[in-house]
């Protein structure tokens, strides 16, 4: 699915609250895993032939491998020996894999799922080549308002696609989202780790946490996400992109402190920081865009993502010179092509109905207004002695008619 990771946490699902340090720390933690690595050469259930690792984190391994059933280069996940033992682990990657199966757009794909004789599960993935956003942040610092909407846009639109599916990511934060680099060279963003996702419609599938344990990264959770998680809707991912464009155009988290009870109390109570006050560059319109993500009333938020695509879409061309990700907006594009459709239609014929119906209105006006006239005797009917008088009438008008007498002779 990745093939490089920034943190060593960027393959894990998880599934409670983050431990109470700093991402600093978190990014030196080692991985301790009770399985050897596999070597080049292995199989991965009979099928996956390993070509490299190329990421591991606290659930487990990632692999680069050769399905040499269908001849393609996947991406596979296994997780920990120790941790399969845990059925509710186990079930959390198995649910991972059956949510984002469901999704099409801005999204790693998911191929195959199943479990090893020696008990680890597995997921396989397409393998994606780049970065995920955090590692882009951390490289080249805060990015341009131009680069956070059109990422942002591409978001959006596989968000959409969860929603409309009843499913809720909970964890959106920069290192799931994906930079996968396209062969055209185009950068295309990747929605991935599903592992701690609910889905709210359609098929009904086991809770996997308690109905009052939160769940995502405390820095990226909504205020509902951390009071009453079991109460949260599609709006508490509209807060996580909230924090994660903030993040994107400062560099900085809005809600920060030494441990999870100090971010969570920061996210209830504080106020939401100016962007203005870390640059000058970014236009009001999208610090708009961000605090109204980051209501902390969800009521005041975006109600849905489409709203929230539309006002980035709203700020303007993206596709700025030097810009590392384009305007992919699929759901958009089709209305504009919609629009040239019917712009380049021929005019639909008029209605002809409608005049001819005025015509006939008036035309009986005109009867029934005569009709009224000879009933009251102003209208003289002629007779049939009179017509035939006409003709004698109108020759005796034509000779009657005074003409120009002739100029005399000189």
């Amino acid at each position: 699915m990745i093939a490089t990771a920034s943190r060593s946490s960027g393959l894990d699902i998880p599934f409670v609250e983050m431990p109470p340090q700093s991402r600093e720390v978190a990014m030196r933690a080692q991985f301790d895993s009770d399985a050897p690595v596999l070597e080049v050469g292995a199989f991965i259930a009979g099928r996956y032939r390993v070509l490299e690792k190329i990421g591991e984190g606290g659930m487990g391994q990632l692999y680069a491998c050769l399905d040499t059933v269908l001849s393609r280069e996947v991406a596979v996940k296994l997780m920990q020996r120790s941790l399969a033992a845990e059925p509710l682990v186990a079930e959390r990657l198995m649910r991972e894999a059956m949510l984002a199966a469901q999704l099409r757009r801005h999204v790693a794909q998911v191929f195959d799922c199943g479990m090893l004789p020696t008990g680890e599960p597995f997921i396989v993935m397409e393998l994606l080549s780049g970065q995920d956003m955090y590692a882009v942040l951390r490289e080249s610092g805060p990015l341009s308002p131009e680069e956070v909407t059109a990422a942002m846009l591409q978001v959006c639109d596989g968000l959409a696609e969860a929603h409309e599916k009843g499913i809720i990511h909970r964890d959106l934060k920069p290192e799931n989202l994906f930079c996968a680099r396209q062969p055209d060279g185009e950068v295309v963003i990747k929605i991935v780790d599903f592992g701690v996702s609910k889905q709210v419609t359609g098929r009904r599938m086991r809770a996997q946490t308690n109905p009052g344990e939160s769940v995502g990264s405390p820095q990226y959770m909504s205020p509902e996400q951390i009071t009453a998680p079991s109460e949260v809707d599609t709006r508490t991912d509209i807060w996580s992109l909230g924090v994660v464009m903030y993040e994107l155009l400062t560099g900085r988290l809005p809600f920060r402190g030494p441990g999870t009870a100090r971010i969570c109390a920061a996210v209830l109570t504080e106020p939401t920081p100016s962007i203005s006050d870390c640059r000058d560059d970014v236009p009001p319109a999208l610090e708009f865009i961000v605090r109204r993500c980051l209501e902390k009333d969800r009521e005041r938020r975006f109600p849905d993502v489409q709203q929230l695509s539309a006002a980035l879409a709203a700020l303007g061309p993206v596709n700025a010179p030097g810009s590392r990700f384009a305007s992919a907006r699929p759901s958009s594009a089709a209305s504009a092509d919609v629009q040239d459709d019917e712009a380049a239609a021929p005019p639909r014929p008029r209605r002809r109905w409608v005049g001819v119906l005025c015509s006939l209105a008036i035309l009986g006006g005109c009867v029934a207004l005569l009709g009224q006239g000879v009933r009251e005797g102003r209208i003289h009917v002629p007779s049939a002695a009179e017509l035939r008088q006409v003709p004698s009438r109108i020759a005796a008008w034509r000779f009657s008619l005074p003409f120009r007498q002739p100029a005399q002779d000189q």
